[in-house]
């Protein structure tokens, strides 16, 4: 378990670095996010309209009202799509003024954990399987951040229109963070894998001197006699298991 955390915690590093290296120095993070025109009035809009109500909204409402049990279904789908025909959609993430202060230790100290946690998840995953090679431990991994960027950004991109220009370097950034997390934990775990393999050498020739010891200790108890004259066989296991006495 701690050449697992280790693993972990290398990995993380790793992954971590890279994550920072895409958001500020190639600044891929930015990719796909634009800048509202009259950012001023819209802002203001906003903090008259919504206040101090932070939370995630969705407009026009009426996609709330989808599968409601309470509404007919092909009314308010008709109704939805009359309304995102002539006004706008989409989803609004909306912070009221002075709630969320920046935090910019705090925000890289929860990323850093949350990526510790991921890796954890991983390497954990990867020790429970039988894979020996360094290229399949990486490509292991690789695949569970596969899955990571699939089920995280794809269904955004699906169900509430998320642009292709956002969603598919977000993508990126998590797939080369989950290969970087690989490429270092399987070579931390390519060293436990070759201690292991030696330990089970070790055995299998300790175990081939003791049998070849006990070949050499079997006595010949054929025709042995007992007290009373009869013939009894010992079948003769280990050098301390004479248990198994039959009468011949």
């Amino acid at each position: 378990m701690t050449r697992i955390f280790f693993a972990s915690l290398f990995g993380c590093i790793a992954a971590f670095i890279w994550t920072h290296l895409a958001y500020t120095s190639l600044r891929i993070g930015n990719t796909g996010l634009q800048k509202l025109p009259n950012e001023t009035a819209v802002l203001g809009a906003l903090r008259s309209n919504i206040a101090e109500k932070s939370g995630v909204y969705i407009f026009p409402s009426l996609r709330l009202e989808l599968n409601s049990p309470a509404a007919g279904n092909d009314i308010v789908t008709e109704k939805l799509a009359e309304k995102v025909a002539r006004y706008p959609s989409g989803i609004l993430m909306y912070n009221a003024a002075g709630s969320r202060p920046i935090e910019r230790l705090r925000w890289l100290s929860i990323e850093f954990l949350t990526e510790l946690v991921e890796a954890f998840t991983a390497v954990f995953l990867l020790s429970c399987t039988r894979l020996r090679t360094y290229l399949a431990r990486v490509g292991f991994i690789l695949l569970i951040g596969v899955i990571a960027a699939i089920a995280t950004n794809v269904p955004h991109w699906n169900w509430y229109g998320f642009s292709a220009s956002y969603i598919l370097p977000y993508m990126l950034i998590q797939l080369v963070g989950f290969l970087c997390l690989s490429v270092v934990a399987a070579f931390v775990l390519k060293g436990r894998s070759l201690v292991l393999s030696k330990i089970r050498q070790l055995q299998q020739a300790y175990r081939a001197l003791l049998s070849i010891d006990n070949d050499s200790r079997v006595p010949d108890m054929r025709g042995l006699k007992s007290r009373g004259g009869e013939n009894r066989t010992i079948r003769y296991h280990s050098p301390l298991d004479f248990s198994e006495i039959t009468k011949a």
